[in-house]
């Protein structure tokens, strides 16, 4: 999906929202927070969209969700 998402930020009126990075871990990664495998997509995402594009969203009702 990150693909999709790099191929729309030259329309200028297009945002992304960045939450739920548990979901996106690289095979391989980290996967005990802080997640430092997923900085990468993060730093694409912002250097493709700019600071004021890209929206940072917590993620703690899915976390919740799926624990139980």
């Amino acid at each position: 999906m990150m693909w999709l998402a790099l191929s729309i930020s030259p329309y200028p009126q297009v945002s992304v929202k960045a939450s739920a990075v548990f979901r996106v871990i690289p095979a391989g990664g980290a996967s005990e927070w802080p997640y430092a495998s997923t900085g990468p997509q993060l730093r694409q995402l912002l250097d493709t969209f700019g600071t004021r594009r890209v929206l940072w969203a917590g993620a703690s009702t899915r976390a919740l969700i799926s624990s139980s």
